[in-house]
């Protein structure tokens, strides 16, 4: 059986079409908790930009969702803070 490159396209256009009709309409899961999950999908927008310390003033349920929510560039936003900090400790002890 040969494959040609014409199948090989159309078999990735399927496979992306297929992935992308998939993925349309998946409700946004940041916590098991169905409330806390409620109030994440409610508030991620107000929280994108938040400080560590202010991620650390709600409870720990909270602060999950909240992670889960983050873009990548939130979570390395908030390890660096998280990094600095340590760093003045460890300098100061």
């Amino acid at each position: 059986m040969k494959f040609h490159i014409k199948d090989l396209k159309k078999a990735i256009i399927l496979l992306a079409v297929t992935c992308t009709v998939a993925s349309c309409g998946k409700e946004e899961v940041y916590s098991c908790d169905p409330e806390i999950n409620a109030w994440v999908v409610k508030n991620k927008v107000e929280f994108a930009d938040i400080s560590r310390d202010e991620l650390a003033a709600f409870d720990y349920d909270k602060q999950e969702g909240l992670w889960a929510s983050f873009l990548p560039e939130q979570k390395a936003k908030i390890f660096q803070s998280k990094y600095q900090y340590l760093m003045k400790l460890i300098l100061f002890t």
